[in-house]
């Protein structure tokens, strides 16, 4: 045990709360930006509702969905998340020494999205989501290496924010969870689940709901 702003607390206990967190909110990502990229559609991708023009083809009067909300959105995301992976390889390898080689997640391949100052997300939906699969895995596979910066902390909290605020907003991505319910107190049945919201604070705060009898917990309960 050690001494915090003199209240004793337990490293173990800190780091595992803190690795919990930080997978909940990763593990949101893929399917939060596919779901996303699923509501930017190219409307003037159908003709059923283009007006027709007698002998001739199509009026050109159908909005592209390029600069809706979605589309701002998941681009939004995609490049916080790029931003983040950026910010902690560059302090992960700080650390790394010859004759070790440098550690880099496979988003590093892509060049242009490594070195660009302005990143795009892929349109296809699919596509988004599995590349975004593949950085936050690398993210949660090095986490006990992150933990300790704590130069990213504010960034980190910003993008979990961020995730937060676009779930409630797509809320057709669900919730992806490792942990299985637990026993709820009142009920009785395995139907208690955690979610994360954001507090007064504007930080994340963890709560549970029991999804048979709606019984809720609070931190710490």
């Amino acid at each position: 045990m050690t001494a915090v702003d003199g209240v004793r607390v337990d490293p173990v206990a800190m780091w595992q709360a803190w690795r919990h967190e930080f997978e909940w909110h990763l593990d949101q990502v893929p399917l939060l930006l596919e779901t996303m990229r699923e509501h930017v559609v190219l409307v003037r991708s159908t003709r059923y509702d283009q007006v027709k023009i007698t002998g001739g083809g199509y009026v050109d009067n159908m909005p592209s969905a390029v600069g809706s909300p979605a589309d701002r959105d998941s681009n939004l995301l995609w490049a916080m998340l790029v931003v983040f992976t950026k910010s902690a390889t560059e302090w992960i390898n700080a650390e790394v020494l010859p004759p070790a080689a440098p550690i880099y997640p496979v988003l590093a391949q892509d060049r242009r999205t490594w070195l660009e100052d302005r990143v795009v997300v892929d349109p296809d939906g699919r596509t988004a989501g599995a590349r975004a699969d593949v950085t936050t895995k690398w993210l949660i596979a090095h986490a006990e290496r992150i933990y300790p910066i704590e130069a990213l902390d504010t960034y980190r909290e910003g993008l979990f924010r961020t995730i937060r605020r676009y779930r409630a907003i797509y809320s057709a991505a669900g919730t992806v969870r490792r942990d299985r319910p637990i026993t709820c107190r009142v009920c009785g049945q395995a139907g208690v689940l955690s979610d994360w919201i954001t507090g007064a604070d504007g930080r994340g705060t963890q709560i549970g709901r029991c999804k048979h009898c709606g019984e809720q917990y609070l931190p710490g309960e």
